[in-house]
Formats: C-alpha cells, sequence, structure tokens
C-alpha cells in the first residue's frame, strides 16, 4: 500500500484490496503466526479505509476461506505430516471470480458466499 498511494492520490484515486482470511474469524491450533499476520492486515485495512477515504482511495478486505492449493501442505503447517487441502476447498478461481466482484461492487469486506 505504501508503494501505490503516492500514485493513486496523484491519480485523484484508485482502490487497494487486501486478501485476509477467514482463518482470522475462528481460532485454530497450529496457525498462530499465519493469522496473527492476517489480522494485523485487517486493521490495517481499516485504519486505512477511513484514512484514505477523504484522498478517494478506497480499501476492501477480502476473506477467503480454504482454497485448494498446495498452502497448507507446503507450509502453513510444517512438520504435520499428510494435510491435504479440505474436499470442500474453494478453486482459486471462484476466490479470483469473488476478488472481482469485490472490485466491481466496492463493499468494505467481502466473504467468499
Amino acid at each position: 500500500m505504501q508503494a501505490v498511494i503516492p500514485s493513486m492520490r496523484a491519480y485523484g484515486g484508485g482502490l487497494i484490496i487486501n486478501v485476509s482470511s477467514t482463518a482470522t474469524k475462528q481460532v485454530y491450533p497450529s496457525v498462530g503466526p499465519y493469522t496473527s499476520t492476517k489480522h494485523a492486515l485487517n486493521s490495517l485495512s481499516t485504519a486505512a479505509r477511513l484514512e484514505l477515504a477523504p484522498d478517494n482511495i478506497r480499501v476492501i478486505t477480502v476473506y477467503p476461506h480454504n482454497t485448494a492449493s498446495d498452502f497448507i501442505s507446503n507450509g502453513l503447517l510444517i512438520g504435520i505430516t499428510n494435510v491435504e487441502a479440505p474436499a470442500n476447498a474453494d478453486t482459486p478461481e471462484f476466490v479470483a471470480g469473488k476478488i472481482l466482484e469485490a472490485a466491481v461492487d466496492e463493499p468494505a469486506e467481502k466473504y467468499m458466499e
């Protein structure tokens, strides 16, 4: 955001979409560091939404559910074996579509419903 805000101000506004996680709305064992950084992003996004509104810079936070990817097996739960994305995980294309919807509709927050 720091890199793009000056340009957005110069152009009279813009849209920032930050990707958080629904994991910040629940408690899961072994993912404290991940959810902590996403909580920080939620707070930063809320503050930026208020602070940048006078400059016509809008800030959206999107909250994907489990997404079908190698994220879990490639690092989220290091040392825990046989971990796979849940069977009901959203496809990356579904998540991208919801992010596009957010870009069009511009809600303050967007969940993958």
